[in-house]
């Protein structure tokens, strides 16, 4: 995703409208309806003034809300200042269809966004790792939100209401701890005992390759369950 994230790649994007709707996708971990439903008041703050976004969770079907940073405040401001341009009256939504809306409160349909993301994929060359073009869906950033949350060891009680799930087990099936964080609690308490050495007891030693289909080594190559799984 760090392609995807990079601001050159994010400038590729010929309209801003769009460009917005993805750093929302990406830092707020919504869902693609929730994002293009957004109201026009969207931002609020809380007592020490720090922003955040406010959207209808339209699955739970309740109003949530999900911290952002000062960057992404100035973003919405600027579109906030398009629409008025626009439409000095005021509208609804945040984001208003481009067509047949000539009061711009009809909110912009998913389908639209999902018809412009691949040419932009295709324009900002987004490989993976064996070098072939990347097919992303919007929902894959609520994945990466999540997992990367997680492994940033952020509490689960925080990230299920950054997600907004009902429960700590849709979080937790949402965002599986990925293997880069049980190497690093496992290289850490594996590294030293009370006197600052090697603990000899969290050694491991390298026991024979069991026969069979079991062994791990022989089995096919799996991506990151994350990456792929159902919407929760």
């Amino acid at each position: 995703m760090a392609q995807v994230e990079d601001p050159a790649n994010l400038d590729r994007w010929q309209d801003p409208v769009f460009r917005l709707i993805t750093v929302i996708l990406m830092c707020c971990g919504l869902r693609l309806k929730d994002a293009c439903r957004l109201p026009f008041d969207c931002l609020v703050h809380d007592a020490e003034g720090a922003p955040y976004l406010r959207y209808l969770n339209y699955k739970m079907k309740r109003e949530a809300l999900v911290p952002i940073d000062e960057e992404l405040e100035h973003d919405i401001r600027d579109q906030q200042r398009r629409l008025l341009e626009r439409w000095p009256a005021g509208v609804r939504v945040l984001f208003p269809r481009k067509l047949k809306n000539l009061h711009g409160q009809v909110p912009m349909r998913g389908d639209t966004y999902r018809q412009v993301l691949s040419p932009w994929l295709e324009r900002c060359d987004i490989r993976d790792a064996n070098g072939q073009p990347v097919h992303l869906t919007p929902h894959q950033w609520r994945h990466t939100l999540g997992t990367r949350l997680i492994n940033r060891d952020v509490p689960q009680e925080v990230v299920r209401r950054i997600l907004d799930h009902d429960s700590h087990e849709m979080t937790a099936h949402y965002a599986r701890l990925h293997d880069t964080t049980v190497r690093r609690h496992w290289e850490k308490a594996r590294k030293v005992n009370i006197s600052a050495r090697r603990s000899p007891s969290t050694r491991t030693a390298r026991s024979p390759k069991p026969p069979g289909p079991n062994n791990a080594s022989d089995a096919p190559h799996r991506p990151c369950p994350t990456a792929t799984a159902a919407c929760r």
